[in-house]
This record gives C-alpha cells, structure tokens and sequence, in this order.
C-alpha cells in the first residue's frame, strides 16, 4: 500500500450503523431494550429514547440535513451523502470509495462517541458497546491496510471498562474514552487497572472532544445558533484537564510505555498551554515529582490530530513534530471531506517536507501499524 495521506480521526456514528445491529446482536434479556431504527428513519429505543435520524449530520445524534445550514453539509450533500440511502460511512467498500475521492489511503476509526450517554441503563449501555466493538472488527477485516478501528470504553465501572478492553486487545488498534463522561481524576486509583492493561496490550489511549449533552427543548429557537457557535468556538480546548491529569498526575511517569491520543483536539492553542504547564511546575509545584518538564513528558508519550490549524502548524518546534497527526474527521461537518488537498496545500504550504510527510501519515502509520502494509516511500506532492 502506497500512503501519502492517513486520516487519523474518521468517525463511524450511531446514525451510519445497520438498523437492527443492536437486537439482533444482544442478549436475549436487552432486545426490547436496544435501540432501532424505526419506520419513520428515526433512532429510537421502546424507553422512549430519542437517538436522532437515521443517515444524518452530526455527531453524537444524527440531525436531520438542511440546504445552507452550513457550507460543508452542503459539499457533503452534493455527493448525496445524506440522502442515497446507502449509510456509506457504515459499508467498507463505500467507505473506501469516499476516501479514495479525497486522497485519504488509511483512516483511524472512532465509534459511536457519547451515544450512550442517552442511555439510562449502563447494562445495556456496555451491551450496545460490546455489539458496535465486534461489529467494526468485522467493518475492518477485508481492507485492514485501509482501517484502523478503536476500541469504545465505557466509563460506567471499572469492570466494564476492563471486559472491554480484554475483549479488544487483539482486535483493535487503540481505545477510546469520551472526555465528557469521565467521572472522576484520571490520576485515581480506580483507573490504574486500565491503564496496565493497556500498557500490556500496547493500545494507545484516545480521548475524542464531544458535543456536551443539551436539553434543547429548554431552549428558545433564537439562542440555539449563538449557543451552538459559543461552545464549537472552543470546544477543543476541553482537551487541557485531561492532559492535566495524566501530566501533573503523575499517571505518564507511573506507565511510560503509555501512548495517549487527544483526537480532533487541534493544536494552536497547544504551545501557550504546554509553555503554562512548564511555567506552573518550575514557579509553584516542583513538590510533584515529574520526571521532566510538562511539554517534554507531553512529547515522549502524547500526540493529537487536527484538521485545520495554520497557527498551530507554525509552533511544531514546541508541540513536536513527531506528535501531531491530520485528519479529515470525515463525515462530521467539522472536517474537510471532500476537499481536504485542497485545505492541506493552503494550510501546510510553509510546512518543510519531510515533516509534512510526518504529519500526513508517517506519525500514524507507526503508531497504528499501518507500516505492516507499507511498500515504498514514493515522492508525492499534496
């Protein structure tokens, strides 16, 4: 396989998925419990739970497609994505199509982020993970040198996250924790168990930034868009207490073998807040015992994926230039599918080449293994 460009964050969502993947694929006890799509094209569940629509925009919950609403549905729209009936981001070969029609050759695959937040029973919450954990296995087994599935974890107990991650450790490239549904410091003991198991197995660690859960029935229709924009202006910037808590922590010095992957995280804002973490060690909590700075620790064991970010590319002297992966996010509305040559050439045009190679695919390929597939390195010029 000839990669010129991995995508480190590609999402699978709930809205993409078979119909009756979760009753068909449970327990006997949960199948009235599990949620569907119904006739109308709406996930639900017979609790009353509202999942969204079937083939939509969006992330956690799928929305229903609207002209104008926002220039990268519409460029979505015109190749029909949401309106062909085919749920293409959920069928392997379809998916291999849309790529291909980007230039993307490899892709890291995300699930079904914050989904189970609607879910008021965590059995069948982990029920509903373990279905979509051995489903993208599957999704991947024909063109495993095009996919790289994670992991889902769930945070509703330390037993479930540890049955998930002993059932995935030889079948997925990674985990996956979504940042909002962590209850407690990552620094507790209550993680440690994962956190070796993960080391054992040798799966980086994945936090993905989320949309927040919102009651939007509570809200005026006026004050949605202002809302909406406040929260996407900033929401990459939630990705700081966690890699707080695992830096000053100490929980990177207690297994540094461990890999944490911070997805769709961008990376500007990174240099300020790595260059703060040093600044708060030196002048105020030397007593914690780190091993090395804040930003060096960051740099022998964190990396974080953008699709977009002139001014972060610009600083990879302090982020590292080995840390920092592309993506095109593909098919959330925050990416650049279908067009992301043309985003790469004008935000990475002052990029030196061998280090844009390094973002574009080479830091991905030997984190997710994509090396196994590997044949030459060619001259391309994106």
């Amino acid at each position: 396989m000839d990669y010129n460009i991995i995508s480190a964050d590609g999402h699978v969502d709930l809205h993409w998925l078979p119909p009756n993947l979760f009753k068909e694929n449970c327990a006997h006890r949960f199948r009235e419990l599990m949620p569907y799509v119904r006739h109308d094209g709406q996930w639900v569940d017979n609790q009353g739970g509202d999942y969204g629509v079937a083939q939509g925009t969006g992330a956690t919950k799928g929305r229903p497609y609207v002209a104008g609403y926002q220039k990268r549905m519409d460029d979505h729209e015109r190749t029909n994505l949401y309106s062909d009936g085919k749920r293409r981001p959920g069928n392997p070969e379809l998916r291999i199509k849309d790529q291909d029609l980007d230039g993307i050759q490899g892709e890291v695959l995300y699930g079904i982020l914050g989904t189970t937040r609607y879910v008021n029973n965590p059995e069948v919450a982990e029920e509903m993970i373990r279905i979509y954990n051995q489903w993208v296995f599957t999704f991947q087994e024909k063109y495993p040198e095009r996919f790289r599935p994670l992991a889902v974890i769930p945070t509703t107990s330390l037993d479930a996250m540890i049955r998930q991650i002993v059932n995935s450790r030889y079948k997925h490239c990674g985990v996956q924790i979504c940042n909002d549904d962590i209850k407690v410091p990552l620094f507790y003991p209550d993680w440690n168990k994962m956190w070796e198991l993960c080391v054992e197995y040798n799966l980086p660690v994945h936090f993905h930034t989320t949309v927040p859960k919102m009651d939007w029935s509570m809200i005026n229709e006026e004050y949605k868009r202002p809302i909406i924009a406040t929260w996407l202006g900033g929401f990459q910037f939630t990705a700081h207490k966690v890699i707080s808590e695992m830096i000053f922590g100490q929980v990177l010095d207690r297994y540094p073998q461990l890999k944490v992957v911070f997805a769709e995280s961008g990376i500007g804002w990174l240099p300020y807040f790595l260059d703060r973490m040093d600044l708060q060690w030196e002048e105020k909590y030397s007593d914690i015992n780190l091993s090395a700075k804040p930003s060096e620790i960051w740099r022998r064991q964190c990396y974080c994926s953008f699709q977009m970010d002139e001014i972060g590319l610009q600083h990879l002297d302090i982020i590292g230039e080995n840390n920092v992966m592309w993506a095109n996010d593909f098919p959330h509305s925050e990416g650049t599918w279908p067009n992301s040559r043309e985003f790469i050439t004008k935000s990475m045009k002052n990029v030196d080449h061998d280090i844009k190679k390094k973002i574009l695919y080479r830091n991905a390929m030997d984190l997710y293994g994509f090396s196994e597939y590997y044949t030459y390195d060619q001259t391309f010029e994106w």
